[in-house]
Parts: C-alpha cells; sequence; structure tokens
C-alpha cells in the first residue's frame, strides 16, 4: 500500500517568517501538534511543532506574536512521497524517531502528511484484510522506536538561569 492512501491531505503550513502565533493557531484549529513549514513555492523548508513552540517561547521569553517560526523550528526534515510503500514510510519514522512525516512531491512541495495516527486508523480499519496491510503489530514497532528510550547524548551542562518575573 502507497502513502497516498492512507496520508491526511487537507494539510495547512506556516511559513518560516510567520509569527509563532500563526502555528499555534493552525494546532489549536487542527487539532494537532504539528505544521510543516513552507517556501513561497509550497516546498517544505521545515516543521515546527507544539514542543519546539514552547521550547522557543521559554529561550526568547517572549510572546507567541514576537518571535518567528524560523527560531523554532527543525529545519532537518525527513519526507516520504506519496507512491513511497507505507512500510518504508514507517521505517523512516522508526529511524528518526517522528510520529508524523510530510508528504512531498518530486519538486518537495507539500501534498500531505502522514502521522502515527494515520498508520493506527488503517490497522484498524485493515483488521482481517488481504496481505500486505498495516498491522496493529506494525503500528506497536514503530510506536515504540518512537517514543523509546534513547542514549543519552554528552552535552555540555548550563548552569540554569531562571529569569525574574516582569
Amino acid at each position: 500500500m502507497n502513502v497516498s492512501a492512507i496520508m491526511t491531505r487537507d494539510v495547512q503550513a506556516c511559513g518560516p517568517g510567520d509569527a509563532l502565533a500563526v502555528a499555534a493557531r493552525i494546532m489549536r484549529e487542527r487539532r494537532c501538534g504539528f505544521v510543516p513549514v513552507v517556501d513561497a513555492r509550497r516546498r517544505v523548508i521545515g516543521v515546527v511543532t507544539d514542543r519546539d513552540v514552547c521550547l522557543a517561547l521559554l529561550r526568547a521569553d517572549a510572546a507567541l506574536t514576537e518571535v518567528r517560526v524560523d527560531s523554532a523550528m527543525t529545519a532537518e526534515v525527513h519526507t516520504v512521497r506519496p507512491e513511497s510503500t507505507v512500510e518504508d514510510a514507517e521505517r523512516t519514522m522508526r529511524a528518526w524517531r517522528v510520529r508524523r512525516v510530510p508528504v512531498v512531491d518530486a519538486r518537495g512541495r507539500l501534498e500531505g502528511v502522514l502521522s502515527i495516527d494515520d498508520l493506527a486508523r488503517r490497522a484498524v480499519e485493515a483488521r482481517g484484510a488481504a496481505r500486505g496491510r498495516v498491522t496493529e503489530r506494525d503500528v506497536a514497532r514503530t510506536l515504540s522506536r518512537i517514543v523509546g528510550p534513547t542514549r543519552v547524548i554528552d552535552v555540555p551542562a548550563e548552569a540554569a538561569r531562571v529569569r525574574p518575573r516582569r
């Protein structure tokens, strides 16, 4: 089965120069925690998650309207193509430990998003279906790899700085 069969197609994106308020509004309205970031040609250049928004606001100690998306987004984006198999997409998600991947055309333009939720819904719908389906076991394996324990990376520690409230 191809990614195009189960991906979410009606995806709203934001631009790198938009305020984080734009991304947060999309997340609230669409009930999601992930927004692709696209350039003027709708090519995916990054992604921003609800966690990215929170961390950027903490770093900047500023309001949603004062911080730009490009200061919070992840620019190293792992994508899949609509014609990719679901199994290949799951491997990508497991390898990069991501719950969602933008689906892009040959020119890198956004066509949709494939999420772990899409995989889970397909597994439930396909229960008992023919060979080649997404199974609940596949989804569980992918999710466990994404959220499972990670190796600790040696990062130099900084003294915690707490800024007084204004």
